[in-house]
């Protein structure tokens, strides 16, 4: 988890756990099905619900967005292990 700082606590710091984002993703496919063509975060933090949402909705585009350094560094690096090359 990125160094807490001042601006970042400003902006209520808090990370979903990923137990519980696998939970809701679940429950997403229950309810909807898994034939996504986008998935979208718009504020992704470290990844948590897209790292849970790659492990089923495989063939979805992730789109995502986050304004903290620290969390860009620590989303891509928790997505790096779901990236492979042909």
């Amino acid at each position: 988890m990125p160094k807490k700082t001042h601006s970042i606590i400003e902006h209520w710091d808090f990370q979903t756990p990923e137990c519980f984002a696998w939970e809701v993703v679940l429950l997403i496919k229950k309810l909807f099905g898994d034939d996504f063509s986008t998935i979208i975060e718009p504020t992704c933090w470290v990844g948590s619900f897209l790292s849970e949402s790659w492990k089923i909705f495989k063939k979805s585009t992730l789109l995502w967005f986050e304004i903290h350094p620290e969390y860009v560094a620590s989303a891509k690096t928790k997505l790096e292990k779901f990236h492979t090359t042909s």
